[in-house]
């Protein structure tokens, strides 16, 4: 890359063991090859969001841009996920007073579930156990996610549910999945049914279970 080269450049008139030393870590930050580079390449994207984010910008600066910006590397780590998610909400507010209804960007950037939870602090252990982390926890709502996929816990006052709520997670392997969830005891920990793995007749292989509000979670893989 351009970049790359500059760097390179830079380095000239140096001894040539320095000179490999310095391309070496640029190699490593620039592939992400390892968790400090990874870190590193996310906080590099944090700090231009926010530059952009603080400082001022043409009237015609494309905000909704920022909103999908290095996201590979921002949801790479809980802490800097979590950074994202705060200046993703100023990047919206900017974007919202710079757009127009003659030039709107209807581009949807997310969407997420409200899961209710009855025993709130139960549902929130149930969901770290078997694998999500909770990125944020306010005023009632807890935020979880796991890769890209995302939702949001939110504590109820009555243990009035809606019937048959589903949630369905296609997965890269479902065996794997049954694997943890059985060899975790989540069944007796929590009191669930957690049945084998099935074929279905329409392609996937899946198993089915409850959380502890009774909200049915398919976890499913396309086979």
């Amino acid at each position: 890359s351009s970049e790359s080269a500059d760097f390179i450049a830079l380095l000239q008139g140096l001894p040539a063991e320095i000179q490999q030393r310095f391309v070496s870590l640029w190699d490593e930050y620039d592939n992400a090859a390892t968790e400090e580079a990874k870190l590193a390449k996310a906080l590099d994207k944090i700090e231009t969001l926010l530059q952009h984010n603080q400082g001022r910008n043409p009237s015609n600066f494309d905000y909704h841009y920022n909103l999908s910006y290095g996201r590979k590397h921002t949801d790479t780590n809980e802490v800097t996920h979590y950074l994202r998610t705060l200046l993703d909400r100023e990047t919206k507010r900017h974007a919202t007073r710079e757009k127009t209804s003659s030039d709107a960007n209807l581009t949807p950037v997310e969407i997420k579930a409200f899961l209710p939870a009855v025993d709130f602090s139960l549902s929130k252990q149930f969901y770290q156990d078997i694998g999500f982390t909770m990125a944020s926890d306010s005023h009632g709502v807890a935020y979880f996610f796991l890769g890209h996929c995302s939702f949001l816990l939110q504590q109820i006052s009555t243990p009035t549910l809606p019937e048959k709520m589903t949630m369905h997670l296609l997965v890269e392997c479902v065996d794997d999945w049954h694997r943890k969830i059985d060899s975790s005891d989540i069944s007796a920990r929590y009191g669930i049914d957690v049945p084998p793995v099935i074929n279905q007749p329409w392609g996937m292989k899946e198993f089915i279970f409850s959380d502890p509000s009774g909200i049915q979670w398919r976890i499913a893989q396309n086979v």
